[in-house]
């Protein structure tokens, strides 16, 4: 099975009803399945962010250290 990469873009449709993509890494004349999902308005994205980014509560040395001793 070929693993396939997938990419995300945040893009908003213009005013013409037309959606652009540039600089996408795929040669010329490549085929694409493209699939397009409508963003939730209730956009939680600063509470993930927050959350992937912020892991510090896991650099703990002295907490590694008793974990380790257990």
């Amino acid at each position: 099975m070929q693993q396939k990469l997938a990419y995300r873009y945040d893009v908003e449709i213009k005013d013409d009803g037309k959606l652009k993509l540039s600089r996408l890494p795929f040669k010329k004349g490549t085929h694409l399945d493209v699939i397009l999902i409508e963003q939730n308005k209730d956009n939680f994205s600063d509470l993930l962010n927050a959350a992937a980014f912020n892991l510090d509560f896991w650099n703990d040395p002295i907490d590694d250290q008793e974990w380790n001793e257990t």
